[in-house]
C-alpha cells in the first residue's frame, strides 16, 4: 500500500479468523511493514491487544482512502480494552509501535492500494 510518500509491504488479514487473531502472539513485524485488516462494510472497527507481545501503532482508513484515526504506541498491557476510530472505518492498519512517527503518517493521508 502507500500511505502519502511512504510505500509499505503489508500483509491481509481476509477471513473473520484472521482478522480476530490479527498479530496476537506473533513476533514484532518486520520495519516498515504492517497488517492490513479490510472490511466488508464501513463500521467502528475494534482493535484489542488480546496475546500481544509487542506495541503496536493503528491506523483506521475511511472508505473513501484516508487516515481517519490514529493510536500510537498501543501496549499489550492495555487489553482488555478496545480501540476505535472516532467514525466509520473500512480499513485497519496494525504496524511495529513508533513507525507512524518515524515515517510521518498523518490524520488525512490518502491511502492506495498498489
Amino acid at each position: 500500500i502507500q500511505i502519502g510518500d511512504v510505500t509499505l509491504p503489508v500483509t491481509l488479514a481476509r477471513t473473520k479468523e484472521e482478522q480476530e487473531k490479527g498479530l496476537s502472539g506473533s513476533k514484532p513485524l518486520k520495519e516498515h511493514t504492517g497488517l492490513l485488516f479490510v472490511f466488508n462494510a464501513p463500521n467502528r472497527h475494534g482493535i484489542w491487544m488480546k496475546d500481544m507481545e509487542f506495541a503496536i501503532d493503528i491506523l483506521w482508513v475511511s472508505p473513501k482512502g484516508t487516515v481517519i484515526y490514529i493510536e500510537k504506541n498501543v501496549s499489550p498491557d492495555t487489553y482488555p480494552k478496545v480501540f476505535y476510530s472516532n467514525g466509520d472505518d473500512q480499513a485497519v492498519l496494525e504496524m511495529n509501535a513508533g513507525e507512524v512517527d518515524m515515517l510521518g503518517i498523518e490524520v488525512g493521508d490518502v491511502v492506495r492500494v498498489k
